[in-house]
């Protein structure tokens, strides 16, 4: 069974969660309603969503988890050939992802009670 927020980081980085979030919007607008869409709460999420993974990933711009990231859910490297690609240990690399996702999983649960 797959982590949601794995699985959320792959449809980040692989261009995804974008496609998802157009193509919800493409068929609620070309119903023409934007009531619809405003009170569509999965839209609402995957906007969230990308909007704190956006944030999230400026912040660790040309640091070593991103690199770690993007060689894990971009080339879907086992964590083994993530740390050869980083040039770290294989625990390194998990043990930071682990940190970023906790990091995560802090700041999209704050947006998401807020509402």
């Amino acid at each position: 069974m797959v982590d949601p927020l794995d699985e959320l980081m792959s449809d980040y980085i692989t261009g995804m969660l974008e496609v998802k979030i157009n193509y919800i919007k493409k068929t609620n607008t070309s119903i023409k309603n934007e009531h619809m869409l405003e009170s569509n709460r999965d839209y609402q999420k995957k906007c969230v969503q990308k909007e704190v993974l956006d944030g999230m990933m400026a912040s660790i711009e040309n640091l070593l988890i991103k690199q770690i990231i993007i060689a894990r859910f971009k080339y879907h490297l086992t964590w083994v050939n993530v740390g050869k690609r980083v040039c770290v240990e294989e625990s390194t690399a998990r043990k930071q992802y682990v940190k970023f996702k906790k990091e995560l999983r802090k700041n999209l649960t704050t947006p998401l009670n807020e509402e």
